[in-house]
């Protein structure tokens, strides 16, 4: 667990490379009535990471499986339940996704998107990095907008209270 000086004063990645930060800025995401939509949000950036790290480890079937249906939950909104089956979201990502609560669409470049939908329409440029570019914009969104309104929040300040106090 992050030292008290170390949360209040660490950035985005950091903080959100420590599990028990991690699972208590996801409690903030599910919890706060107007962050929620940012937890998909923050979904398709924990996906995007999970399909690079695992795209040299499984068949290129599997990756471009686990591709198309990134693309498809996050970018267009089509659920294919038979998939959230076997390889199965966070239940509260499941909830946000199912209301289409997301929009990648918004964050991403007009480059970025155009990349991720040629992939899926025309099946071709899967690779490593496909989903790179992507990852790196929307870190940028999480970490110049939510992570900021996180850190000013009333949920923070009990989390460094209670690191204060232990």
């Amino acid at each position: 667990m992050l030292s008290p000086p170390a949360v209040v004063t660490c950035d985005f990645h950091t903080f959100i490379n420590d599990k028990n930060s991690e699972r208590f800025f996801l409690e903030f995401l599910a919890g706060e009535t107007k962050m929620n939509i940012y937890q998909s949000i923050y979904d398709f950036w924990v996906m995007c990471h999970k399909y690079q790290s695992t795209f040299g480890h499984s068949s290129p079937e599997e990756a471009s499986k686990l591709a198309h249906q990134i693309i498809r939950t996050y970018v267009t909104h089509e659920v294919d339940r038979d998939y959230q089956i076997n390889y199965p979201f966070s239940a509260a990502s499941s909830h946000y996704i199912d209301e289409s609560l997301c929009d990648i669409r918004g964050i991403l470049s007009e480059q970025t998107l155009t990349k991720l939908l040629d992939t899926l329409n025309k099946n071709t440029g899967l690779s490593a990095n496909l989903f790179e570019k992507a990852q790196l914009e929307v870190e940028d969104y999480l970490r110049n907008f939510v992570y900021p309104y996180f850190i000013k929040s009333d949920h923070y300040k009990q989390y460094t209270m209670a690191h204060i106090h232990s």
